[in-house]
């Protein structure tokens, strides 16, 4: 999402080339997300994805370096005040075509789309090193694009139990694939602090071997 704020370089440049999703009567479809007023990059559209990849160069990029790698958040797409906190279904987006497609059919693509142009952006603006970039939605096929991470949760021992699972099915496709550091929505006990940390260098990102493997047995034992 791009903060909706006229005067924004990034937000002035897309609304006036038409890039943002919009409503079923035309409008520029705005939801409130981190920055406030927000507005969605619609990257069914090739020429927006290869718009949003342009951006990573060090010309519109202002303050980029070398270093630079990214990580592409709440891009569900997430909406704060949209049903389901994400984009109403009746949203459309519209390919190179113009043909039109309602957002209920390409909700789960829209991170996807978003990896693919990001890494696009990535391989061109430094082609001399090797691209990383971190997404939190996903679909078939983003494994070629980005590493995955499963999005907030609480520090608890549920959480902590049903993230295993979690992240073994999705190593069916994506070898590179992380949970969160319980933090958030909740302050565990001591225990479970001491076996949430060690329980996250667990997935391959980065892969840190048996030592850590040893270790997050060693603390997932204290509960016992």
């Amino acid at each position: 999402h791009i903060k909706k704020d006229p005067g924004y370089k990034v937000y002035d440049e897309g609304k006036a080339k038409g890039y943002f999703v919009r409503t079923k009567d035309g409008a520029e479809y705005d939801g409130w997300c981190w920055p406030g007023a927000s507005v969605y990059l619609d990257f069914t559209s090739a020429e927006v994805r290869e718009w949003w990849a342009s951006r990573f160069s060090y010309e519109h990029y202002v303050g980029s370096t070398p270093d630079l790698y990214t990580w592409n958040d709440m891009n569900e797409p997430s909406v704060f005040d949209g049903p389901e906190i994400t984009m109403p279904p009746t949203l459309l987006h519209h390919d190179a075509a113009g043909r039109a497609y309602e957002h209920r059919e390409l909700h789960n693509m829209y991170g996807l789309l978003m990896s693919m142009a990001t890494m696009d952006g990535h391989k061109k603006a430094y082609p001399a090193r090797r691209p990383f970039v971190l997404t939190r939605a996903f679909f078939s096929g983003t494994q070629r694009y980005a590493a995955v991470w499963t999005g907030d949760n609480k520090a608890s021992w549920a959480h902590l139990a049903a993230s295993t699972p979690m992240l073994l099915a999705l190593g069916r496709g994506h070898p590179l694939r992380r949970r969160r550091r319980g933090r958030l929505l909740r302050q565990p006990d001591h225990r479970a602090a001491r076996a949430l940390v060690p329980g996250r260098c667990l997935p391959p990102l980065p892969a840190r071997a048996r030592r850590v493997q040893d270790q997050a047995a060693r603390a997932l034992a204290l509960r016992r």
